[in-house]
């Protein structure tokens, strides 16, 4: 009987630390995710202060003096058939790098059409907050006043990532990004091959997209089993293979893809670059399409 008393006790015992050591760890994992949680939240929103914007794009664009294309754009048409969240923030993405490009060639009718666009597409997003009549105004009023009118454009891609992030849908507002940045990816490759003689300058701007790239891939890592993102997330990937062929005028940075700086030096082979272009110009299509 003493025995059977004791073993119970001991059971008894063996069960209550148990118990006590599931909880804590229950809480400790707890409290690890939401650290894990907190730490992509801040790093969608470094991607937005240090990334560079579609204005920022455009204006590099149009400092290479190439000729306005608008048949290389998306069209505003589309609108209608961007349906599932993925394609809505992906394409928000991609009409605020267009209207970016219009805006520093003053194609006015072009800046009020992708703004519209932009907006039927916020509206689905259930995010009008970043745009309300005010602002739809200011910029309409704008439209010969080309530096304000890059101010508010700006503002409006800011808010969305802003609103996205803030509304506990961050690997929406990394999408907005990575639509942005594909399409002026796309817009810059097809600019600089457009004539006979490939513009030197915009394939530098191309080559120093490297480390802008790698921003996006780690920040997307945070959200790569999230459905959404997942296949992006891989797009990316492929597109970080092509470009890790290039070379950077600093070995260590070569080598170490967290310390690389859109200051570094990065040259980029005709080989390479018509990887990077067939690359590219299929991602942003099955983006855009």
């Amino acid at each position: 009987m003493l025995m059977n008393k004791l073993l119970f006790a001991i059971i008894f015992v063996f069960l209550l630390f148990s118990g006590c050591t599931n909880t804590t760890e229950s809480y400790d994992n707890s409290g690890l995710e939401e650290a894990e949680k907190n730490k992509a939240l801040i790093s969608v929103k470094e991607i937005f202060e240090t990334f560079p914007s579609p204005v920022e794009t455009a204006k590099s664009i149009s400092e290479a003096n190439v000729k306005f294309n608008q048949n290389i754009l998306n069209p505003v048409n589309n609108v209608p058939y961007y349906e599932s969240s993925k394609s809505l923030v992906l394409n928000l993405g991609v009409y605020c790098a267009d209207l970016s490009y219009a805006s520093f060639y003053e194609q006015n009718q072009l800046v009020s059409s992708y703004l519209t666009a932009i907006k039927a597409i916020a509206g689905n997003l259930g995010i009008m907050q970043i745009m309300d009549e005010r602002d739809i105004l200011k910029i309409e009023d704008n439209i010969l006043n080309q530096d304000s009118l890059r101010v508010l454009i700006e503002e409006v891609f800011l808010s969305s990532g802003k609103y996205l992030n803030e509304d506990n849908r961050p690997e929406m507002a990394i999408l907005v990004q990575v639509g942005a940045w594909i399409e002026g990816m796309y817009i810059a490759m097809q600019l600089a091959t457009q004539s006979v003689e490939i513009n030197k300058e915009l394939v530098e701007r191309i080559a120093e997209q490297r480390a802008s790239l790698n921003l996006i891939v780690n920040a997307l890592a945070n959200y790569a089993d999230y459905a959404v993102v997942n296949d992006v997330y891989k797009d990316m990937l492929k597109l970080q293979k092509i470009y890790k062929k290039t070379t950077v005028t600093n070995k260590t940075i070569a080598l170490n893809e967290q310390s690389e700086n859109n200051n570094d030096k990065v040259f980029i082979s005709p080989e390479i670059f018509i990887d990077l272009f067939q690359e590219i110009n299929k991602i942003r299509n099955s983006y855009t399409q």
